[in-house]
């Protein structure tokens, strides 16, 4: 059974929706917290401006009133995007963005944003 004390405040968004996600395989190491609010999640070792929302800097404090209106982000993969090393060299890149040879593919797909 778990003697974990939860915070009672999230650093980032000062709402009271703080969980218990997880606990270290080694029992007491540390605790991880999650809240509800702005998924905010933190280790219990991590330092104080970290975990306290005294100190939380308040550059990265959110409103939980603005969190429906933030943008939703989408991941970094792109299939249409996405040009391997190997069909680069071959062939160029599908995009039409990277050059051929090799060592030219990798750093011109980088610059271009293909994923090789």
């Amino acid at each position: 059974m778990s003697t974990t004390t939860i915070p009672d405040t999230c650093p980032r968004c000062d709402t009271h929706e703080v969980s218990l996600l997880t606990e270290s395989p080694v029992p007491g190491r540390w605790s991880m917290y999650l809240c509800g609010v702005c998924f905010y999640s933190w280790r219990s070792t991590e330092p104080g401006y970290a975990t306290d929302p005294a100190t939380y800097p308040a550059a990265f404090k959110i409103d939980p009133a603005d969190i429906p209106k933030m943008p939703v982000v989408p991941s970094a993969y792109s299939p249409q995007r996405s040009c391997s090393v190997a069909a680069v060299v071959s062939a160029g890149c599908r995009c039409g963005r990277a050059s051929t040879g090799r060592a030219a593919a990798r750093s011109t797909a980088r610059a271009a944003g293909c994923r090789p």
